[in-house]
């Protein structure tokens, strides 16, 4: 199916406050764990006179010792003449006598002398952890620490010393063990349980990772805030996945349901407390005194079979896939059953698939299912890529309020007033006889004041449609008035008046005279690239070209020497405000300069070399301190030369041509030679960006289109990819982390006028566009337009193509 068919309308020591009171946590699974701790206290073994050897298992090292003590949160030490007791291999769930026989850790009270030491004191209790790990999956290891017989003291004489230390003690570990899928990492509760005569019972917690889901309890606290002195909690996380599986295969097979589903000619059987779950239309329904909450079989209307069972097959399983051509319909029936977690995950699916062919629908679905977050980022999208949109059916089925909601938005995506003038009429069109009579209340939203004279004389004034709507008129007139009457605009101000705030701010490339075969000129024109649009801005004074142009700041720019059509030098400079669309001349040169160069170091513009009023070579550098609005020389360089390559990178100013590379320390006032390009040329222009130096074009034995990377760190030039056309004397600014190189001389010798920009990421160019008259010799720059130019320059764009005052 089509694109546009997807949518139509997060240790200390224990606590010792209680010197009779412990708790151990042991763990299935922790086997190689608990080796390690052994084989860390037999380390120290020497420490400790006249205890016995234990034999290591593993070898720690000291960082796993810390490891170890921390997991176990107790003080560790060794017990002299401690028995030995059997291993339980855990992970093979059986007991193996002839396994490695260690003396066991004693946690040892630092307040009392009472040791509690685990022992396999009656072999049976081996036999009985093999009966609970195989059948009930929980261990119970105890051990009686009265005085013992004299038969016991006599078979075991070194555990007599601990035993005289112990009282009466019934002490028990116990250990949940609930296997886990392979992979599963949970916490696993252990815990160790001592009861004491006249004492009370003290539970202490602790979470042990490991690879065993839930297998244990403790006691005191539940987990959900209920306290208990006497009651353990079993937390098993897999047990609601169980039981929902378990729903299902119930569903499945047919049993133990309570309600017949039937919609269409097909039928469900369910389980009302599974739909009242996650359904509060359903919850509702059994609940309340419903003629529905009775009956064993229920009729559903205003839904599909497939759909409901997608939803009942989400309600018993948690799963549910979403595609373009079933989406609609789960929206539309999760909010029927006021299903939130599938209504959110179906507008999630819409957004991630919206685009231009079907953001409208999206818009009208949206609103009409009340879905405010995604009628809101579709409505976004509208206003943002409205040129795309209108392009496209879904665009000419909107209803008139829709339209009007899109259009009468100040942040409407358009850089001039024609695009969306343009829009509504296509959507009259559509449907002539009916809109008609209501186009009027479209038009009025439609700002057109803003609209250039020739279009609104044109296309606006004798457009027949409009001709039929005496309200129509009215507002044709309203805008004739405001472009003609233009010493009476402060009297006419309204919505239709004001700019749109997407206007404000654009990033633009200055184009600024120039020459060709025909002329020397003086149009300033000022590209978009964000929405390929061309401006007219304010001429310069007079013809100009072979001049210089450095920006500053985001909104001013300042061009310097140059010659006239005349062909003679000149000393002028001049500042371009981009804020008010103005031209201000400021103080000239000391020398009159053409085929200069021109850069800006900290705020100072630098005007190196090129040729005099008499031709004559110059090395001599002047500098213009913006502040005092004065030139003053600098250190002039050893080389006179003519149409140099400068730019400005890391507070240095620096000068490439065909026999010349050197930098300008402002600081130092100094000169300092730096490697020559590999390919030396004359007419490249130069550019510094992200640390580097950039070398474009130029001539050495014929125009190229090289181009070469300088990094000052390296200290070495480099290759960069070479443009589509061969230029000379092009002109050159940044813009959006792209170069964009304008106009110049090609191979043949002809004047350009395409304009191509290099991807300073993916080391890439790509042709952009065509100006609107050949130029070499030009100057470029890029600069931030405000909302007051762009209302200008839209009202005059036809002065790009029908330029007066070239000379």
């Amino acid at each position: 199916m089509k694109k546009s068919d997807l949518f139509n309308s997060d240790s200390d020591d224990e606590d010792t406050s209680n010197p009779h009171r412990r708790n151990l946590e042991i763990s299935r699974g922790l086997v190689d764990r608990f080796k390690r701790l052994v084989s860390e206290i037999n380390e120290t073994s020497s420490s400790f006179p006249g205890e016995s050897s234990i034999q290591s298992v593993n070898n720690p090292t000291n960082e796993n010792r810390s490891t170890i003590e921390q997991d176990f949160a107790c003080s560790i030490q060794p017990v002299q003449n401690s028995n030995l007791v059997n291993t339980i291999d855990t992970d093979n769930q059986n007991v193996s006598s002839n396994q490695v026989t260690v003396p066991l850790v004693s946690f040892l009270d630092n307040n009392s002398t009472n040791h509690l030491e685990i022992q396999d004191e009656d072999d049976s209790i081996i036999d009985n952890v093999n009966s609970h790990l195989s059948s009930t999956n929980l261990l119970r290891l105890k051990r009686n620490s009265s005085n013992r017989t004299s038969s016991e003291s006599s078979s075991d004489d070194s555990s007599s010393e601990t035993d005289s230390l112990s009282t009466d003690v019934t002490n028990e570990i116990e250990i949940s063990v609930n296997n886990s899928v392979p992979g599963d990492e949970n916490l696993m509760y252990l815990q160790y349980r001592q009861n004491q005569e006249s004492q009370s019972s003290l539970t202490r917690k602790e979470s042990i990772q490991t690879n065993d889901k839930d297998c244990g309890c403790f006691q005191g606290e539940t987990g959900i805030g209920i306290q208990s002195d006497n009651k353990f909690c079993y937390i098993d996380s897999k047990n609601p996945t169980n039981v929902l599986n378990g729903l299902n295969e119930l569903r499945l097979n047919k049993l133990l349901c309570d309600i017949i589903l039937r919609v269409g000619d097909e039928e469900f059987y369910c389980h009302k407390c599974v739909l009242a779950s996650i359904s509060s239309y359903f919850n509702a329904m059994f609940n309340l005194e419903l003629v529905e909450s009775k009956q064993s079989k229920i009729s559903l209307n205003g839904i599909e079979p497939n759909t409901m069972r997608l939803i009942i097959d989400y309600a018993y399983t948690s799963n549910l896939n979403i595609n373009e051509n079933n989406v609609q319909a789960l929206l539309s029936s999760a909010n029927l059953f006021d299903i939130k977690p599938l209504r959110e995950a179906c507008c999630r699916f819409m957004e991630w698939k919206m685009d231009d062919q079907n953001c409208i629908g999206v818009y009208c679905f949206s609103d009409t299912h009340c879905c405010i977050e995604l009628k809101e980022i579709a409505f976004k999208y509208i206003l943002r890529n409205f040129t795309g949109v209108v392009k496209h059916e879904e665009f000419l089925g909107l209803t008139a309020p829709k339209l009007i909601d899109i259009i009468k938005s100040d942040n409407l995506n358009v850089t001039c007033e024609e695009y969306v003038y343009e829009a509504c009429i296509k959507w009259l069109e559509h449907s002539p006889t009916d809109r008609i009579s209501i186009f009027h209340t479209i038009l009025e939203h439609v700002r057109l004041s803003l609209l250039k004279s020739y279009f609104l004389y044109d296309k606006v004034q004798n457009n027949d449609l409009i001709k039929q709507s005496k309200e129509c008129n009215l507002l044709v007139k309203e805008a004739f008035d405001y472009n003609f009457l233009k010493d009476r605009r402060s009297q006419i101000q309204n919505k239709r008046t004001k700019s749109r705030k997407y206007f404000k701010h654009l990033e633009s490339l200055i184009i600024i005279c120039g020459e060709n075969d025909e002329y020397v000129l003086r149009t300033v024109e000022a590209y978009i690239p964000c929405v390929e649009r061309w401006l007219a801005l304010r001429n310069f004074p007079f013809s100009l070209t072979k001049s210089g142009v450095v920006a500053t700041e985001e909104t001013i720019l300042y061009i310097a020497g140059g010659e006239r059509s005349d062909l003679r030098a000149t000393d002028s400079f001049w500042q371009y405000n981009s804020i008010l669309n103005e031209w201000k001349e400021l103080q000239n040169m000391q020398t009159q300069r053409t085929e200069l160069g021109l850069a800006i170091v900290d705020g100072f513009v630098y005007a190196i070399g090129g040729k005099d009023l008499y031709g004559t070579v110059l090395k001599s550098v002047e500098c213009y301190d913006p502040s005092l609005n004065i030139w003053k020389f600098c250190t002039e360089m050893d080389t006179p030369l003519v149409n140099p390559a400068v730019c400005s990178l890391n507070g240095l100013l620096y000068v490439m041509t065909a026999k010349f590379n050197q930098y300008f320390c402002p600081s130092k006032n100094s000169w300092t030679e730096f490697p020559k390009p590999q390919k030396s040329r004359t007419g490249a222009r130069a550019c510094g960006t992200n640390g580097k130096i950039y070398l474009i074009g130029g001539f050495s034995d014929e125009t190229t289109n090289l181009v070469e990377c300088y990094d000052p760190i390296q200290n070495k030039w480099e290759w960069c990819a070479s443009m589509f056309e061969a230029r000379r004397h092009p002109g050159v600014a940044i813009l959006s982390n792209q170069i964009f190189v304008c106009g110049g001389e090609t191979s043949s010798g002809e004047v350009s006028n395409t304009i191509e920009s290099f991807d300073l990421d993916t080391n890439t160019w790509r042709f952009v566009t065509y100006m609107r008259k050949e130029r070499s010799w030009l100057s470029c720059a890029s600069l931030r337009l405000e909302n007051p130019v762009i209302d200008q320059c839209n009202a005059n764009l036809d002065s790009i193509r029908k330029s007066n005052s070239e000379s």
